[in-house]
């Protein structure tokens, strides 16, 4: 699905959820997600983060799907 940056307007594709497992923040629910841009850079944040500051973006105003990145 698609999501986009509430702040910048930028638009990302979520991949998976995750488990943070670095001690201190071990068993942290986190998001993992691409920029659509096919800049190939890949984030994580923090699953509560990521819920406040990303919505999903309908798919009538998703860009159009690129082979790589569909969710099948």
């Amino acid at each position: 699905m698609t999501y986009r940056n509430k702040k910048t307007g930028k638009l990302y594709k979520y991949l998976a959820d995750g488990i943070d497992c670095t001690n201190r923040r071990d068993g942290t629910p986190v998001v993992i997600y691409a920029a659509v841009d096919k800049s190939m850079d890949f984030f994580v944040r923090e699953k509560d983060e990521f819920e406040k500051k990303f919505e999903p973006v309908p798919k009538v105003e998703a860009p159009k799907p690129d082979p790589f990145w569909e969710d099948g």
